[in-house]
C-alpha cells in the first residue's frame, strides 16, 4: 500500500499519542505502507514541524526526516499545470499521481476535491476504517 501524508495529517500524530493520525505514524513507522515523498513535501514538512507553536525537539523532527528520506520513496516532482484550491497541496497532490499512491490521506479533503483520480483521497478515519 503506498500513501501520501499531509502535513496536517503528521503533525496530528505527533501532537497526539492517540486517533488515526497516530496510528498512520506508527503503520509508516513500521513499514507497512509506502510512504510517498517529493522533495516539496520534504520541505514542507521540516518548515512546519520546526515551527516553535508545536514544541516539538529538534532532535525529534531530525530523526523523523531521516527516517522518511532512508525508508520513504521518493517520487520526482514533475510540475504540471493543475488548478488546486491551495497552491501548497499541489505536491501532494502530483506525488499521488506520480508515485500511483493508493491513498492521499489529508484533514482538509475540500482542498483535493477531485473525484477522478485513480487513489483515494480520504480523512485519517477513512483511511482506519476502510482498512481495518
Amino acid at each position: 500500500m503506498k500513501v501520501v501524508v499531509d502535513t496536517n495529517v503528521l503533525v496530528s500524530a505527533l501532537l497526539s499519542r492517540t486517533g488515526p493520525p497516530r496510528i498512520i505514524l506508527k503503520l509508516l513507522l513500521s513499514k507497512k505502507a509506502e510512504w510517498l515523498v517529493n522533495d516539496l513535501i520534504l520541505e514542507e514538512y521540516e518548515e512546519v514541524l520546526g515551527r516553535r507553536d508545536f514544541g516539538f525537539k529538534p532532535s525529534q523532527i531530525q530523526a523523523l526526516m531521516e527516517f522518511i528520506r532512508r525508508y520513504g520513496v521518493h517520487v520526482p516532482y514533475l510540475p504540471q499545470k493543475v488548478s488546486v484550491p491551495h497552491v501548497d497541496d499541489l505536491p501532494f497532490l502530483l506525488c499521488a499521481q506520480q508515485g500511483e499512491a493508493d491513498t492521499l490521506i489529508t484533514g482538509n479533503k475540500k482542498h483535493f476535491p477531485f473525484r477522478d483520480q485513480p487513489f483515494h483521497i480520504e480523512s485519517p478515519a477513512e483511511f482506519i476504517n476502510r482498512i481495518s
